[in-house]
């Protein structure tokens, strides 16, 4: 029976010697002609940018949120040889809290000297304490699992849209931090003062009251731009600026706030994203004083007027801090709107030139970081191929799509020609849009397979879709193709599966003819064996749940295979929607393809892309060392190596059958528990993120949540004396 708290590790299942690889960032790689000091450093798609000196050695390091993954990025603060420069820093998720979602900003509440958490929670905010030092490391006591403020007379969760980018910002310069977020309605900002050293004399509480319903005075247009200065509506006319908060039915959702003293007033200064523009907005404070109910006088929508005025597609989130090492803050600009904004070449970077307390901003680039690493947009797959020909294996990297200036989406494929040798690969970005994928007219996610179906030395090309569609590319001759036809099987009729078609040609049953693989969305894997002959291809389908592999997490999967033969042996790495890594192997019994492959880990070497990650193994370098190229939604790669002194070496198969999912995930307080047995009530425990017993009823393995909100919930189950812990999202309409 389980009762209590629970405070568990659990170590991933790794596998045996020959596979343990380690991150390493040094494969040489050439970007528009300049070489790269961090290629592999994974992409970025919607940054959030914060500092914080995670290492405790007196410097301040970058902190990067993405909220296209939630994922988690940091870059160490170094110097050697007198150079100050950031370095890329493999893995940032273990330094951190999980189920950190939509938006987080780190900052110091509480005085301490070091920077807290302020995260999304269901309509609000939640608040991770910093209690780390230099001899543990970070660590993180959650302090507030929603914040709340005093509304007139009632105290409510401080609303906060998920989608919005609130400014945490000392208002009143008392040494508390206060917060502007706009109202429900997003039309007009909101103060909320925090209490603590009025009540208190410190900085050290998070009790708010809303002290300006209509800070700074000013209006969001629902239909544009612009804001209206000073409107003759209340409460932006109201003297106090507070009355009832419940008011405003109209809404203009999305927009992303930045608080300075830009011209070193006193008081603060905006600069506002929107969500429907790509234009920042800089509103000047008419104040001298703090807390005088100043109104804003004038706005530059044309920001920064003195330099190149920032167009971000689209929902531009601004961030102030330094990150040219001159102790200078500067300005970040970044796209906020996941899915929909420009995914590369789109973190523009301006360099203060004067003060933080008067700044002067100076356009520097369009592509902060992602200028010095591979970057091809969102959802990147790798494959290598000997694209031109001269016996090196190529990197061709393919994506998800890309969003282009004018906010349209296209597939493309990247080409990185290998111009080193044998034994020292290098890398040369010389092709953004390999075959011009986007003008065949089938559609995203366009993921290439590459092999010689004819036997006459030529490349083909087996290309899949987002809708499961497989089409051929036969090559005439090197790198010159025929017309794009549909790729049919043996009974003449086009390949397809239900949806995200990633194809792997690869001889897996040794016959000498490349079969087809397909990995699908719902996480299974496709094969079609080759049983035609070395001139003419015939895919004939026999599985489409080849070695019973399901790498799906609530139902979605995109499986992304990769067979590959280590010491005469297949082995099988699959990607997936999670960002998780599966491991198989047995994938031969008695001469025959396996009818169930031995899943070996369903969390390999502990790596997470947090989003569709996508795996090749290949020994780059022939050192006899394997490496692991893995792409992810984020766009970018990672790269590992085979490192024989490593410490990770343990082999234990997984037992699946021990495994609990739960589905729908998010719910709205009822779902279903996966699994091969009924589970009691007694071996189950859920909780809210404070620790708080949330009464449920089970039957059938189909749980119903009683009395709950909102919220993120955790559920313990024992099974098979082995504790398992899922996180539950709940939302109620």
């Amino acid at each position: 029976m389980l009762s209590g708290f629970f405070y568990l590790n659990f170590l991933p299942s790794f596998v045996c010697a020959q596979f343990k690889f380690e991150f390493k960032n040094d494969v040489p790689v050439t970007l528009n002609g300049i070489n790269s000091s961090a290629a592999f450093s994974g992409g970025l798609n919607n940054p959030q940018f914060s500092t914080i000196d995670f290492d405790f050695d007196g410097d301040e390091d970058l902190f990067i949120f993405d909220r296209s993954s939630n994922h988690i990025l940091l870059y160490e603060n170094v110097e050697e040889n007198n150079q100050r420069f950031y370095r890329y820093v493999y893995n940032a998720r273990r330094f951190f809290p999980e189920e950190l979602n939509y938006r987080v900003a780190l900052v110091d509440y509480d005085g301490d000297g070091q920077k807290d958490i302020f995260a999304a929670a269901v309509s609000g905010t939640k608040v991770y304490k910093n209690t780390g030092n230099a001899t543990d490391g970070l660590s993180w006591k959650l302090v507030s699992p929603l914040l709340y403020s005093t509304y007139i007379h009632d105290a409510s969760n401080l609303y906060i849209s998920q989608t919005d980018i609130p400014a945490y910002t000392d208002v009143d310069n008392d040494g508390d931090l206060d917060i502007l977020t706009f109202h429900l309605s997003g039309q007009r900002l909101e103060y909320h003062q925090n209490q603590s050293q009025e009540l208190y004399g410190h900085s050290d509480s998070l009790i708010f009251e809303l002290k300006n319903e209509c800070w700074g005075k000013f209006m969001e247009d629902i239909n544009g731009f612009e804001v209206v200065l000073s409107p003759d509506v209340s409460p932006c006319n109201d003297d106090t600026g507070v009355i009832n908060p419940k008011s405003d039915p109209e809404r203009h959702s999305g927009s992303t706030v930045l608080a300075l003293d830009y011209n070193n007033n006193g008081v603060k200064d905006l600069i506002l994203g929107d969500v429907s523009y790509r234009y920042l907005n800089l509103l000047i404070n008419s104040g001298t004083t703090v807390n005088a109910n100043s109104a804003m006088i004038n706005q530059d929508i044309h920001f920064p007027a003195n330099s190149k005025r920032t167009e971000v597609v689209s929902f531009p989130a601004s961030f102030y801090e330094d990150v040219d090492f001159d102790g200078v803050k500067d300005l970040l600009v970044a796209p906020n709107a996941k899915n929909s904004s420009v995914n590369k070449n789109s973190v523009w970077l301006y360099k203060n030139t004067n003060t933080d307390s008067q700044p002067v901003f100076e356009f520097q680039t369009k592509s902060f970081l992602q200028g010095n690493a591979i970057d091809v947009g969102t959802g990147s797959v790798p494959v290598f191929t000997d694209i031109n020909y001269d016996g090196l294996p190529d990197l061709v990297i393919a994506n998800y799509f890309e969003v282009d200036e004018d906010s349209s989406r296209k597939s493309t494929i990247h080409i990185f020609e290998n111009q080193g040798t044998p034994g020292q690969p290098h890398f040369v970005l010389t092709d953004t849009n390999f075959l011009d994928v986007s003008s065949l007219g089938i559609g995203y996610r366009v993921i290439p397979a590459f092999g010689d179906l004819n036997s006459d030395g030529y490349t083909d090309i087996v290309l899949g879709n987002d809708n499961g569609k497989l089409f051929l590319l036969q090559a005439g001759s090197a790198n010159t193709f025929n017309t794009l036809v549909a790729l049919q099987n043996s009974e003449g009729v086009q390949i397809q599966c239900n949806g995200g078609a990633s194809p792997q040609l690869v001889d897996l049953n040794g016959d000498g003819l490349p079969d087809l693989m397909i990995g699908t969305k719902n996480g299974t894997i496709h094969y079609y064996q080759n049983i035609g002959t070395q001139n003419t291809y015939i895919f004939k389908q026999i599985s489409t749940q080849l070695g019973n592999v399901n790498v799906s997490e609530n139902h979605i999967g995109y499986a992304v295979p990769h067979f590959f033969k280590e010491n005469n042996e297949w082995h099988l790495l699959c990607g997936s929607y999670s960002g998780k890594l599966y491991f198989y192997r047995d994938i031969f019994q008695n001469g025959e393809v396996s009818a169930n492959f031995e899943l070996i880990s369903s969390d390999f070497l502990g790596i997470n892309t947090n989003g569709y990650s996508a795996p090749f193994i290949i020994d780059i370098d022939n050192d006899d060392r394997l490496n692991l190229f893995l792409g992810m939604e984020l766009g970018g790669l990672w790269h590992f190596e085979h490192d024989p002194n490593s410490t990770i070496n343990t082999y234990q198969p997984e037992k699946t059958e021990n495994k609990v999912t739960v589905y729908p995930n998010p719910n709205q307080g009822a779902f279903f528990l996966s699994g091969d047995i009924l589970l009691d009530k007694e071996n189950i425990l859920i909780t809210d993120i404070s620790g708080r017993t949330i009464p449920f009823q089970l039957t059938n393995n189909f749980i119903q949540l009683n009395n709950c909100v909102s919220g993120t919930y955790i559920m313990t189950v024992l099974k098979n004396d082995k504790i398992q812990k899922k996180s539950l999202l709940i939302h109620i309409y």
